[in-house]
């Protein structure tokens, strides 16, 4: 672990000895001016250090095609001339098509391939995938299981499959991973398939995979305990109800990806709650009339919830040889009551209300027909823009999602954070109204009682009016980075939203460009979509048209920088933003995420679990996380297996808990995990 740090460690000598431990505010930069060259572009994908792809010309002795710039000249790109740049792909491609032949251009260098496509991926991620699950008697039974592209195509039905990428959202120029559904042979499984008789998951390119339809860690109200539990897995028989709360929780349908990052797809769940602890003479539920198949039990009253479940890519422990996430943290977004309490949530939490519209209103304005979120389609959280492109409408930034909601007037950026909270309900839980006196008596509830809830809750947004002309659409006036900051280009302005923050205004510009590429605050495209300027940020500065407005300075930072949410990023003595790395502070280990914010809690690096405290510090030794204890190594990677801690032996199992009460491999461990000899 230590040896892999080295290599940035002299660099943050000079910067630690004139640090602290407690990390020290930066200064403000100061808007660039950037100024306006000529040339048609229609689209363009930015790149790190200058580099970027375009479609269009820029002289007349040009011809209409694609071209790569290098950071300092443009390159024709022949077997282009005809084709249709689309989006990013993968970690460094760009994505085109010439009508059913799709090719990918290297951003690093821009060499052309067919050789391996978009096309060629997902087959090839179907075909491992079908040999991984059925190793698995989750999935088979007696035969082999079938699966086909169609398996991973994430629910989309663009008509035009050759230009589009059925990879799930998010992560730019990250991994490539899938939804799928697959029907099991195995009728073990029966209990936990959706209302398609499919179980569901998520896998990258290698067949790497999750099962989705297992691990539910939500949480509910149980009306027999007066309070919220957590219901730890799905399933769909009765008899699986938990024997104290009396709550059986039902995936009925595939979850919709939202977006990813590095480590987490974060998912739309939509769950259906049967609570056997009330009387069913309380009828009604606050969307199960929306939604098809629900399950009905007759002595158990049913409701439907939606969660955003933040589900690890990393497999955890296996359930029938399939392989489950590793971590699975579920936050309800607040059902929207439509008789007797409209236009308010269950619960006295303005914040999950407005959470839940933020989502909607995203949704409904990328002109996609939700009425609820329970109606909500794979096909329904991208926007194809109308040069063809793909981009996102939510994207993972500081930890928290933002909602983009992009229309002809504004760009609103929303972000929604995942938190525990004490609410209060506005009237008996998951029913239309209110229940009778009597049930709600029985049911020890009462409305002046706050109950713990896991909820997605707005915590702040802040938009951009557009003045686009020519009927441009707001689509192509925002782009997100690789960092998951969005930008945004309006009225002679370019705007950076980071989670948390407000539209920061970074550089200015022609009041005429109103579409957007962006890699990062150092490579942007910038040009006017039927028109004829454009501008760029190039890292290089070879072909860099930035120029500092008269008197503006830029302060480098080094070491901590506090951004406006409370989150931390550390830049070394050079003034570069460590990402994806560690850091060594005074002796204390420190990991920066894939987005350069501090990391706490757990972390997959390199294949090796972790854990930082609340302060970012990496934990060695025992940690008792939410009332699971786990063990970290002097190194701090996560211990699995046995382990003697000063002459006492423990099991920890293949997802680092510690066992207890329990027997393994004959020998018998007590309440305090400890061998008993």
């Amino acid at each position: 672990m230590f040896k892999r740090k080295n290599k940035i460690t002299a660099l943050l000598v000079a910067a630690a000895s004139i640090m602290s431990i407690v990390p020290a505010m930066a200064s403000d930069t100061t808007a660039t001016r950037l100024t306006t060259n000529n040339g048609n572009i229609t689209n363009a994908i930015a790149y790190s250090n200058g580099k970027y792809i375009y479609q269009g010309y820029k002289s007349s002795d040009d011809t209409d095609a694609v071209y790569y710039n290098d950071g300092n000249k443009d390159k024709a790109l022949d077997n282009l001339s005809n084709a249709t740049l689309n989006t990013e792909y993968k970690n460094k491609y760009a994505f085109t098509n010439d009508g059913s032949t799709q090719y990918l251009v290297d951003l690093t260098n821009g060499d052309v391939t067919d050789s391996t496509t978009p096309s060629d991926d997902i087959d090839t991620a179907a075909t491992k995938l079908q040999t991984k699950l059925n190793k698995a008697s989750r999935y088979k039974k007696t035969t082999n299981i079938s699966v086909n592209t169609s398996d991973l195509e994430n629910g989309q039905t663009a008509s035009d499959k050759d230009s589009t990428l059925f990879t799930i959202p998010g992560s730019k120029l990250g991994d490539s991973w899938y939804s799928y559904a697959v029907k099991p042979n195995s009728s073990d499984a029966d209990k936990y398939v959706g209302s398609d008789n499919k179980l569901y998951g998520f896998t990258d390119d290698s067949g790497k995979y999750i099962d989705a339809s297992y691990t539910a860690n939500i949480y509910a109200y149980s009306t027999t305990e007066g309070k919220t539990v957590k219901i730890s897995n799905y399933s769909k028989q009765a008899g699986d109800q938990d024997s104290d709360s009396k709550l059986l929780a039902t995936l009925i349908q595939q979850p919709v990806a939202l977006t990813q990052d590095k480590d987490y797809i974060y998912a739309l769940a939509t769950v259906a709650i049967t609570d056997f602890g009330t009387s069913a003479n309380v009828t009604g539920g606050t969307t199960t009339s929306a939604v098809a198949n629900v399950p009905s039990f007759s002595d158990g009253v049913t409701t439907v919830r939606t969660y955003i479940q933040k589900i690890s890519k990393a497999q955890g422990d296996q359930k029938d040889d399939a392989y489950l996430p590793k971590t699975v943290e579920s936050y309800e977004v607040g059902n929207y009551i439509t008789n007797g309490y409209s236009g308010k949530t269950e619960y006295d939490c303005s914040d999950a209300h407005d959470a839940y519209q933020a989502i909607l209103t995203t949704l409904s304005d990328a002109n996609h027909s939700v009425s609820n979120l329970t109606d909500v389609t794979q096909e329904d959280v991208v926007v194809r823009t109308d040069n063809g492109e793909v981009k996102p409408l939510f994207t993972v930034n500081n930890g928290n999602l933002v909602a983009i909601e992009a229309t002809d007037s504004k760009v609103d950026a929303f972000t929604l954070k995942f938190k525990k909270d004490k609410v209060k309900f506005l009237t008996f839980p998951g029913y239309k109204g209110t229940a009778s006196t009597t049930v709600a008596a029985a049911s020890n509830f009462d409305t002046n009682n706050k109950v713990d809830v896991y909820m997605l809750e707005k915590d702040s947004d802040d938009s951009v009016d557009l003045n686009n002309g020519n009927g441009v659409s707001g689509n192509l006036s925002y782009d997100i980075d690789v960092d998951g900051n969005a930008w945004v280009v309006a009225d002679g302005k370019i705007y950076e939203y980071k989670a948390g923050g407000s539209m920061t205004k970074v550089y200015t510009c022609d009041s005429s460009l109103d579409s957007i590429s962006a890699y990062d605050s150092n490579n942007i495209v910038a040009w006017k979509a039927n028109g004829d300027v454009y501008t760029t940020v190039n890292g290089n500065a070879a072909d860099n048209s930035a120029t500092t407005t008269a008197g503006a300075t830029t302060t480098a930072k080094v070491g901590w920088d506090k951004l406006a949410d409370g989150t931390w990023n550390f830049y070394d003595a050079t003034g570069n933003k460590v990402v994806n790395n560690w850091v060594n502070i005074g002796g204390v280990w420190y990991f920066l995420k894939a987005d350069g914010v501090m990391a706490t809690g757990w972390i997959n690096a390199n294949g090796t679990w972790y854990y930082l405290k609340s302060s970012g510090a990496m934990a060695t030794g025992w940690v008792n996380d939410n009332g699971t204890w786990y063990y970290l190594n002097a190194s701090g990677a996560m211990a699995t297996g046995w382990i003697n801690d000063n002459g006492t032996w423990y099991y920890l199992n293949a997802s680092g808990a510690m066992l207890a009460n329990t027997t393994v491999d004959g020998y018998v461990l007590g309440s305090s995990g400890a061998w008993i000899q």
